[in-house]
């Protein structure tokens, strides 16, 4: 692919920013902004190709632009070093994500919630997973299978 081609193709097809922020206590700190692609091809052509693309960075992309498409606005949060992918707000709606490929590792499953846990208002805090048979994780945090929630379904 001519390297001009390219250069146009980001040009027209930017990226989305996540501003993430890291509270401690009644401190808000700044951290480093995470990218998402507005087109996941062409990200994949940038990058020499979709083989050996990180399955879960376009299960986490596709979150991201979903999350965009339904009218919420997006950053990300840590709490006490513990990263929470996607907050997304709307007025006074707030909806907090995790995105994982795969949480049926006890490991895995501990560490996505993890940071959900620590958060300690009421709104909803949702895990988006590949996987099709889950548990009910505790504390009121729900997961749910990355189509269905994407079809409205979870």
């Amino acid at each position: 692919m001519c390297h001009c081609y390219k250069r146009l193709s980001e040009k027209s097809h930017p990226k989305n920013t996540v501003h993430p922020v890291i509270r401690r206590g009644r401190k808000l700190l700044k951290m480093t902004e995470k990218y998402y692609a507005s087109d996941t091809g062409l990200r994949n052509v940038s990058v020499g190709g979709a083989e050996g693309t990180d399955i879960g960075y376009v299960l986490e992309n596709t979150v991201h632009l979903e999350i965009i498409r339904r009218g919420y606005g997006v950053t990300s949060r840590s709490y006490y070093s513990h990263e929470i992918d996607f907050v997304a707000t709307k007025g006074k709606d707030i909806h907090y994500y995790q995105v994982s490929l795969s949480i049926a590792d006890g490991r895995t499953f501990e560490r996505e919630s993890r940071s959900l846990d620590l958060v300690l208002d009421s709104y909803p805090k949702t895990i988006i997973t590949a996987d099709r048979v889950m548990s009910m994780p505790p504390n009121g945090i729900r997961a749910v299978n990355a189509v269905d929630w994407m079809l409205g379904d979870g």
